[in-house]
This record gives C-alpha cells, structure tokens and sequence, in this order.
C-alpha cells in the first residue's frame, strides 16, 4: 500500500512539475511579445520625433527665405533627407478687408515629411508676403 502511495505521489509530483513549467513557458511568451512590443512602440517614436524635427528645422528655413526663392526652389518641391521622404508647399491666401476691398497678403507653407508611404509629421506655417493692394 505504501509503494502505491508513493507511485501516486510521484505521479502528481510528475504532473505539478509538467504544469509548472507549462505555466512558465506561457509567461514567458507572454513577457517576451510584451517586450517586442514596447521595444517597437519606442522605435517608432524616435522616428516619429526625428521627422517632426526635419519637418521643423524645413519650416523655420522657408518661413526665412525670400518669397521669390521660395516659390522658385520650394513650392511644391519634394526631395530625400536621410531614410524619409520631405514635401513642401506653398500656397498664397488672401484676406479682404471692409468695404475699400484692401487685400491682404500671406503664405501658406506646408511640410509633409513621411516614411515608406507612412506621413510621420506634417507642419504648416503662416508668414506675410509683403504686399497690399488695392482693388
């Protein structure tokens, strides 16, 4: 009866060892796509950060530039900047004011900078064109 007994333990002995490493190894593929997981959500926020930089560093020049130069070399210009993909726009807005038909000028810049097909970051900045007419 003894030997029964102890053939029994070691059997459920046998079975709580087989289910304890079971358990293990679940958690370890559970802590290990957790990892992979983070470790690719930081990535893609470096990435993400590095274009909204180049995005900003390409607006604060073009806010900076004469407007002949810029609607020459940079109106709706695209080029490569290191692994990303940069656009620029410029469109020109008008604004009329009150009832002697004053216009305003002003630009529209845009920055669109995108990785393989994915926007990543896009800017858009406002300057004065310099001129007023009359109408």
């Amino acid at each position: 009866m003894i030997k029964k007994n102890r053939a029994l333990n070691q059997g459920f002995m046998l079975l709580e060892v087989a289910g304890a490493i079971f358990l293990i190894s679940f958690l370890m593929i559970s802590f290990t796509e957790t990892f992979f997981g983070c470790s690719n959500s930081i990535l893609k926020t470096k990435e993400k950060t590095y274009a909204v930089n180049i995005a900003q560093t390409y607006a604060e020049i073009l806010t900076n530039i004469e407007a002949d130069v810029l609607f020459s070399n940079y109106s709706n210009c695209s080029f490569e900047k290191d692994e990303f993909y940069v656009q620029t726009y410029v469109d020109v807005l008008t604004e009329r004011e009150g009832e002697n038909n004053q216009s305003k000028g002003s630009l529209k810049i845009t920055v669109l900078v995108s990785k393989n097909g994915r926007e990543l970051a896009e800017i858009k900045t406002f300057r004065k064109a310099g001129w007023e007419n009359e109408k």
